[in-house]
């Protein structure tokens, strides 16, 4: 009886330590943005705006309409072209017929007012775009920055940055006009 109450007393002091570990997630999080600070990327907590939300989401049950949005990550490169323009934003879109095809459109951001400084970002990084993993939601030019907006999905490793990495410094070389 004495060893199952110090057992108990154990348990409950050492009990919120444990609850403190970081899970497997969040370890292998740390990991992924261990590694994109490595190769000089910026990560930064993103939201985006849904595209096409549905209308469950647009209003709540009290009659409150709501901004639905997407929480993600940001992971960023300072662009050696030196390259400084308006924010341009093009985002991943999929819609019924796209999924059954696996096709996948990107669009200009609605979000973001279009400009005169604005070029055709889609023809500059039409062989690029293929290329990014599924989670990808984003790319983002402002100023002299990229970003991609990642959802750093389970299937994503250090290897997955270092190639999203290499992908941002493809699309920084090809800006160069």
């Amino acid at each position: 009886m004495d060893w199952l109450l110090i057992f108990l007393v154990l348990a409950i002091g050492f009990g919120p330590v444990f609850w403190l570990w970081p899970s497997k997630k969040e370890r292998r999080l740390t990991l992924l943005r261990e590694a994109a600070r490595k190769e000089g990327l910026t990560v930064q907590v993103g939201s985006l705006r849904k595209l096409d939300p549905s209308a469950l989401e647009r209003v709540s049950a009290s009659g409150v309409s709501r901004q639905p949005i997407i929480e993600c990550m940001t992971y960023s490169l300072h662009a050696a072209s030196g390259l400084k323009m308006r924010r341009q934003r093009l985002r991943r879109t999929i819609s019924d017929l796209e999924e059954a095809s696996g096709e996948v459109i990107w669009i200009d951001d609605p979000e973001i007012e279009s400009s005169k400084e604005h070029f055709d970002l889609l023809s500059v990084l039409n062989n690029i775009l293929p290329r990014l993993p599924n989670d990808i939601l984003a790319i983002e030019l402002d100023m002299n920055i990229i970003s991609l907006y990642w959802l750093e999905g389970p299937a994503a490793t250090s290897d997955t940055v270092a190639q999203l990495a290499q992908l941002l410094r493809e699309i920084d070389s090809r800006l160069i006009i």
